[in-house]
């Protein structure tokens, strides 16, 4: 079927976007490389313009259904891998980090939260940063794809991504502004967290948490989870607690 679409489109019989379309349907998310290994680069070029400005429930089609978020992540992510590769350089695992400025951006992000003495650090938990990232840089976070985390996300949630990616690098000592512990899970049923009015159930225990790495001299302050207040971020369980 996908030699028979390819020759479809190379007489005219169907649009760029109806082949790349239908290609992404056949693919295996665990295996895309079975459908994409033999695809002319010109076709692959192309998916990857489609896979960047694919929005699940935002896109129709005339010529059946959308192949499915995990179907075009995959199909973007290998393409990106291979072009990676021909150019010598980082694949996508670490792309994504470098490409929208995760460590920068983190660091930012816990800044922004820290005490207005400046003496202590608040904490925060992987998933408050996961979604302070997808507030204040929503273009990218749209762009990169991925989940934002909690239940139900996958394992290719921005919440796991970071998470591995800020424990390897901090075990590795590649980071040296950012300090890693762990929210321990007494008596917690749950945490329950809000992105764009919708609940992102936390899960996986115990959480890690994050914060600036403390200057020699400064009073370090155990875990938090952060101020308690109306943002979106904070835990329910924890603001209804306080």
């Amino acid at each position: 079927m996908k030699t028979s679409l390819v020759s479809m489109y190379e007489k005219g019989a169907i649009t760029s976007d109806h082949l790349v379309a239908q290609c992404i349907q056949m693919i295996d998310p665990d295996d895309p490389g079975l459908v994409l290994s033999d695809l002319p680069n010109s076709i692959l070029d192309r998916m990857l313009v489609y896979a960047r400005r694919y929005q699940p429930d935002r896109m129709v089609s005339n010529y059946g259904n959308l192949p499915t978020s995990d179907q075009v992540e995959a199909a973007k992510n290998w393409i990106d891998d291979l072009q990676t590769m021909r150019e010598g350089g980082k694949t996508t695992a670490e792309a994504d980090w470098y490409q929208y400025e995760m460590e920068e951006r983190i660091v930012e992000i816990l800044k922004s939260f820290a005490a207005p003495a400046g003496v202590n650090q608040y904490s925060l938990t992987i998933y408050q940063i996961a979604i302070e990232f997808a507030k204040r840089y929503e273009p990218d976070f749209n762009r990169m794809g991925r989940p934002l985390g909690g239940a139900g996300a996958g394992y290719r949630a921005l919440t796991i991504y970071m998470a591995k990616q800020l424990s390897k690098r901090i075990k590795a000592g590649k980071i040296d502004q950012i300090e890693m512990q762990f929210l321990h899970p007494a008596d917690t049923e749950s945490l329950i967290y809000k992105y764009n009015n919708k609940p992102i159930i936390a899960t996986a225990y115990p959480i890690p948490v994050y914060r600036l790495r403390q200057v020699s001299g400064q009073r370090c302050q155990e875990p938090f989870l952060g101020p308690p207040g109306d943002d979106a971020s904070y835990p329910r369980a924890v603001q209804e607690a306080t």
